[in-house]
């Protein structure tokens, strides 16, 4: 913990935070910032028993069982109660709670504060909560509502999740927001995606988050590796040294059982036309005709490292993840070879590869390993510390 400590001051004092913010942070549990929504014209607010609207301090009581719609339009802030009723004199930015302790948006309830922001003059929704609470609506959106003999692959989640959250919380400290609510960081359900296992997994490793010497572990995960993950300077271009392909099986020895075994997409395969396959490749490149092309495999981890395309007018490279991303494959983890008029496509696994595998969790957990155990397997020579509890 000290060590932990003395990081986190750090990175505090070089970012510009105080250093009394990181020691109360160290002494309770956060709050996080959380991007519900962007780039809308209108968004509609409400509870059954009613809102409280704070404006520039100001916390004021709306009527029960009323629908505020928000509207923003060329730059003009309208809020409707009800059909008719309008509310006046409201600026950016402005937040809601409710009465119950829960906002819904739309058709999606959520608990803690709502802020409304105007970005680009379009409305923002930024959901602030205790950041315990807002692991009960990411767990199950990103494991899975998973039963009881697999609780061990759930607690690895919310470590993985928290872990995830603390990082992005650090590094986006003075943003507006530190966490995007979907796939560019964590799916995010809110209260709706609640159950009780998910929230107990959560309780149960309350503050808990992975380190490796002194530093927040970057905690990637995905949904199947295949067999073996992936390097995380394959799939994200970038090194960390507890992020290294490895096979899934018991001990990482090579030809044991993979723990993801299970997994629907352990094997899968995609046909493409040859015309399409090549009009797609040649539209990255106008003007060049697809001659041939060769794939450049990371032989550890049989991922796709290079696809190196030979044209009219010279040699060029694409990545393996931005050819994964162009023909929408499951992973990088593939094979490729023409068939008559196809290309056939094979392979394994789904996401990027790199970290916890999580079908391959649930299958650690099936076979009895810890929740610490099955994140040890997939982040290497780390440690587990409590920030708060």
């Amino acid at each position: 913990m000290k060590k932990l400590v003395k990081y986190l001051l750090l990175l505090f004092i070089l970012t510009g935070c105080p250093q009394q913010y990181v020691l109360e942070q160290l002494k309770k549990e956060p709050n996080i910032k959380v991007l519900l929504l962007e780039n809308k014209k209108s968004v509609n607010v409400s509870t059954l028993s009613g809102l409280y609207i704070n404006v520039a301090g100001e916390e004021v009581a709306l009527p029960p069982n009323k629908v505020v719609k928000i509207n923003l339009n060329k730059g003009i802030l309208t809020l409707t109660i009800g059909d008719s009723l309008k509310i006046n004199g409201v600026s950016f930015p402005f937040s809601f709670r409710g009465r119950e302790g829960y906002v819904k948006i739309n058709s999606r309830r959520y608990r803690g504060i709502v802020k409304i922001i105007e970005r680009n003059n379009l409305l923002s929704i930024i959901n602030i909560l205790p950041i315990e609470i807002y692991l009960y609506g990411v767990v199950p959106k990103e494991i899975g509502y998973l039963k009881s003999n697999r609780i061990e692959a759930i607690k690895a989640q919310a470590v993985a999740a928290r872990t995830y959250a603390i990082k992005r919380l650090i590094e986006r400290s003075s943003k507006i927001f530190n966490i995007y609510g979907d796939v560019r960081d964590q799916v995010y359900g809110g209260m709706d995606a609640e159950y009780e296992l998910g929230k107990r997994a959560v309780d149960e490793t309350k503050g808990e988050i992975m380190l490796y010497k002194e530093d927040i572990v970057e905690a990637k995960y995905s949904s199947s590796c295949g067999g073996i993950t992936a390097d995380a300077l394959d799939a994200w271009a970038k090194d960390f040294p507890y992020l290294r392909g490895k096979p899934d099986t018991k001990g990482h020895r090579k030809g044991g059982e993979i723990f993801c075994k299970f997994s629907p997409h352990n094997k899968w395969e995609k046909r493409i036309p040859i015309d399409v396959f090549i009009s797609k490749i040649e539209s990255i490149y106008p003007g060049k005709t697809l001659k041939a092309w060769k794939v450049k495999w990371n032989k550890k981890t049989k991922r796709v490292k290079e696809v190196i395309l030979i044209t009219n007018k010279g040699t060029f490279t694409m990545k393996g993840y931005k050819f994964r991303m162009l023909f929408g494959l499951k992973s990088t983890f593939f094979t490729i070879k023409q068939a008559g008029s196809e290309v056939v496509i094979k392979g394994r696994g789904y996401g990027h590869g790199t970290g916890m595998c999580q079908y391959g969790a649930m299958g650690m957990a099936d076979k009895g390993y810890s929740y610490r155990k099955i994140l040890k397997h997939y982040y290497s020579h780390i440690w587990i510390g409590n920030l708060y509890r």
